[in-house]
Order: structure tokens, then sequence, then C-alpha cells
């Protein structure tokens, strides 16, 4: 199961497209803590070979960075969590 909650489907479907267009698969998302500091954890592989690069990591990092900022789809102060490989 990629996204468990609602809130996480929502914002599955927001990033997958962003990790499709770096060649990545969006294999786990969780938005997780409660209603304080919450974090956003994403779990990402090549679809070819599972694995995932730091390169690519950062990438997709900064990409979604950029969509929650623009976006803003969580109304709670939100850390994402970055790139771990």
């Amino acid at each position: 199961m990629k996204a468990r909650t609602g809130e996480d489907r929502r914002l599955l479907e927001m990033l997958e497209p962003v990790a499709e267009g770096l060649g990545l698969e969006i294999v786990r998302l969780r938005l997780m803590g409660g209603t304080q500091r919450r974090r956003l954890q994403i779990m990402a592989e090549r679809p070819s070979d599972h694995e995932i690069d730091v390169e690519q990591c950062a990438a997709l990092s900064r990409a979604v960075s950029e969509v929650l900022d623009a976006t803003d789809p969580i109304s709670k102060q939100t850390d994402y969590k970055k790139c771990a490989v």
C-alpha cells in the first residue's frame, strides 16, 4: 500500500507525476505525527532496478519541496524528511 490515509492519497496523487518525471516511482508516502510537528516521508526508487542514488534523491526532494511550497496542501507545519538512501 503506497498511501495509508486519505491525506496520504491526496499527496500521492499530487506528487506521483513529479517522481515519474524524474524516472522514479513512489513506493510509500506517509504523513506522520500528531497535530504539532508532522513529517512527510517519501520512499522512492527506479522502477527498473528498485534502487535510487543520492543525486536522484536530492532532485526528488527539491522537486517535491517546490510543489508543496507552491500548493501548500498540508494545513499544519510539516517537516519534509530529506533524502535517506
